[in-house]
């Protein structure tokens, strides 16, 4: 009787050692562990590589045809261009549904044909420096922006002068980086938010490098 007892009071529940149950319960939960891992990380590849399909199939190229942007764009075969290739630049015509227009940002827009002020193709690329409702003037060839002072690192040289002008809703004021050789808001007014085609996201130089804007 001893014995019989003995022996019952080693087993579990279900009549198998104590430790053999324990090793069961370890390994089921170290495989329903794994197996959320991996669920994971497939929906983490899945949602990357659906982010880089969208973001291939949302963006254009387009090659820099001017000197307007330079030096942040270079361009070739145009009056003041800095190089013997143009560069090219990504454009994302998906992040404007998703974020809104910022200051600094370089935009590619169209321009409305009843404005042929610039010569050159209708399709451009500026810096979007003035935002719906605010106040655009130059002091002293300086940009103010609402009576502030805008730090424009990019611009290489002084803002030539320019009637305040206060940008109406849904409205942009774009300006090229290199003032004195632009087209751009100063000539054919603000541009709507219908005609920003999207952000320049990238930049390609013909040496092979690529970079941020």
């Amino acid at each position: 009787m001893r014995n019989k007892s003995s022996c019952v009071s080693c087993a579990g529940a279900s009549g198998l050692p104590r430790g053999s149950l324990n090793s069961r319960l370890v390994r089921t939960t170290l495989r329903w562990r794994r197996r959320k891992v991996a669920s994971i990380w497939i929906i983490a590849a899945a949602i990357f590589l659906w982010m880089m399909f969208s973001a291939y199939a949302s963006s254009s190229i387009y090659r820099v045809a001017s000197a307007s942007m330079e030096p942040t764009l270079h361009c070739a075969a145009a009056p003041d261009c800095k190089r013997l290739e143009s560069d090219l630049v990504v454009v994302n015509r998906l992040i404007y549904h998703i974020t809104g227009v910022r200051r600094g940002d370089i935009v590619a827009f169209t321009l409305p044909g009843t404005r042929a002020t610039c010569r050159g193709d209708v399709l451009r690329i500026k810096r979007v420096i003035g935002l719906p409702g605010e106040t655009v003037r130059v002091v002293g060839g300086s940009i103010y922006i609402n009576n502030e002072h805008l730090r424009e690192e990019y611009a290489p040289a002084r803002t030539p002068s320019f009637r305040a002008l206060e940008v109406p809703p849904n409205r942009y004021f774009l300006l090229g980086d290199n003032r004195r050789r632009s087209c751009d808001s100063r000539h054919f007014g603000v541009i709507a938010r219908a005609n920003l085609l999207g952000k320049v996201v990238l930049i390609y130089s013909p040496h092979g490098r690529f970079r941020l804007p």
